[in-house]
């Protein structure tokens, strides 16, 4: 009796885990050191982040692991190394799928006449340049100090950069936004960022600038957050609207920030109510802060800050009910949408629809899938039945296809599913939800169950798997009304004449009884006439 139970917990906790697998996974990366605030080697690494308990942790395992890059900036394949976490930032490239490292050289024979020159490399994430006889040499450098960089969807870099001290008491400084071009090394014309609310940048030193996956750019700088409409960027001196969101109320020296499990991730140097070199969470909609436990009371520490993300949501929604010549039967079409919800390809993807848990299997009959929306040339599952008894006949894609996010067009796609239901009574909510799976880069599978309608992520947060965002999608036959409503009554029982104009004085004037209502009690003998 032992073994049994034992048993069948087992399965249980293999149940709950598998039902927990998250939509989403991220992996905030950093440039910093090996310790937990000063100290310790300079280089890159990888961080867990849990929103639900807002607990960060060293990452560890498969293609997530720290290491020194070994760089070179022209020379000897052997030459210098030039990798330090000073002076530098990190960002990741979605089109692409690789980490770019600038440096700025502000003195020096790297910084000819005296301007500062920024250095930039790129790897493919998962990966170092780890031979010291071989360093990576630059991909491009650029003729200006650059510590901030953020790609878009479709791979353009975007860096912020401001003017030199303004002629105000106190002094202040003027955002701009540049495109930067890494085939040509052309830096774009600068466009001016118009800061809404009054707010003012007193100093620039330290910030960072951050991309959602789903293409939203956020900025920190003098611990204000911002978000500019760089869509509207077209390097020609234009004014862009840049919103001010509010200030983040800190102690700490803002230097890191990026965006995981949904949230946005602040990492400050210093020492913040007694915690050294702290992260924080950014409400991106109030700026406000709450603080981030490190696990085990110690992490690496970040200078700057970026994220690798891997996403999947559905939604499902009902498209057409129409009864057939029999009794309490329906021909049923829904539609599922699938997205991808990350800044990576997705590997491993299947759809999956159990149609006999809306009434039975054996109400389930006349089944055929198409995908209307297919950029990937996805091909049906010719097994699918909907209702088993197989494994894979609840599989709706042939194969184990990739779902790409790079280009944009192609990281979604629609299912649609037609079916006959069968013993279907008025007045019963019946639903159903779609399930989707993936794996992401790192070898860890992603899940969501789809929620009603035709947007998995109903909150925009880049995480369909918040709760409320999987509600099923009921199918609801109504039941008839047994007593028809009132015919449309045609006699006005009173009527009030305010007048026009503006001469109107403050007395309500006397109601103007109509025909046949009786003086004193307002009835009439109206009868549906």
């Amino acid at each position: 009796m032992k073994k049994l139970l034992l048993l069948a917990a087992c399965f249980y906790l293999i149940g709950m885990q598998a039902w927990a697998q998250p939509a989403t996974v991220s992996y905030p990366f950093a440039v910093g050191t090996s310790n937990n605030c000063t100290g310790g080697t300079q280089e890159i690494h990888y961080y867990t982040y849990n929103g639900a308990t807002n607990t960060i942790r060293d990452a560890a395992g498969g293609l997530v692991v720290s290491g020194v890059p070994q760089l070179r900036i022209g020379g000897a394949a052997n030459g210098t190394q030039r990798f330090t976490s000073n002076y530098s930032s990190v960002s990741f490239n979605p089109r692409d799928h690789n980490i770019y490292y600038f440096w700025t050289a502000v003195s020096g024979p790297l910084a000819p006449g005296g301007i500062p020159r920024t250095y930039a490399w790129r790897w493919p994430v998962g990966t170092y340049p780890l031979n010291a006889a071989a360093k990576l040499d630059t991909l491009r450098s650029f003729p200006a100090d650059i510590l901030g960089v953020a790609f878009d969807n479709n791979g353009n870099g975007y860096s912020i950069e401001f003017t030199n001290p303004l002629p105000t008491v106190p002094v202040t400084y003027k955002p701009l936004l540049r495109s930067l071009n890494f085939v040509t090394g052309a830096i774009g014309g600068a466009d001016t960022l118009n800061l809404t609310g009054g707010a003012r940048i007193y100093q620039q030193g330290s910030g960072d600038v951050a991309m959602s996956p789903s293409g939203q750019m956020f900025f920190v700088v003098n611990n204000k957050l911002f978000t500019p409409n760089y869509l509207g960027y077209s390097g020609t001196g234009a004014n862009l609207t840049c919103t001010y969101i509010d200030t983040v109320r800190t102690t700490g020296n803002f230097v890191g920030l990026t965006y995981g499990d949904g949230e946005a991730i602040a990492a400050f140097s210093g020492t913040v109510a007694g915690v050294q070199c702290p992260f924080q969470q950014i409400t991106l909609l109030t700026a406000a802060n709450t603080p981030i436990t490190k696990f085990g009371g110690s992490v690496r520490s970040a200078s700057d800050m970026a994220s690798v993300v891997s996403g999947v949501g559905a939604a499902k929604r009902l498209v057409s009910v129409t009864p057939t010549a029999t009794p309490n039967q329906y021909n049923v079409v829904y539609e599922i949408v699938v997205k991808n919800y990350g800044n990576m390809d997705i590997t491993n993807l299947q759809v999956t629809d159990d149609l006999g848990l809306i009434n039975g299997n054996a109400n389930v009959s006349n089944v055929s899938v198409t995908i209307p929306v297919n950029p990937n040339l996805y091909t049906v599952n010719p097994l699918y039945t909907g209702e088993g008894p197989l494994p894979i006949n609840y599989n709706l894609l042939n194969g184990s296809p990739t779902l790409p996010n790079y280009p944009a067009a192609s990281s979604s796609f629609t299912i649609r599913i037609s079916c006959r239901l069968s013993n279907i009574q008025s007045g019963v909510v019946y639903n159903n939800s779609a399930v989707v799976t993936a794996r992401d880069f790192n070898s860890n599978n992603l899940r969501d169950s789809s929620t009603n309608g035709s947007l998995p992520d109903l909150n925009s947060n880049d995480k369909p798997d918040d709760a409320g965002e999987g509600q099923p999608t009921p199918l609801l036959i109504t039941v008839p009304a047994l007593t028809p409503p009132c015919v449309t009554l045609v006699r006005v029982l009173y009527s009030q004449n305010f007048g026009t104009g503006t001469g109107l004085t403050a007395t309500i004037p006397a109601a103007v009884l109509g025909a046949g209502v009786s003086v004193g009690t307002a009835t009439t003998g109206y009868a549906s006439s």
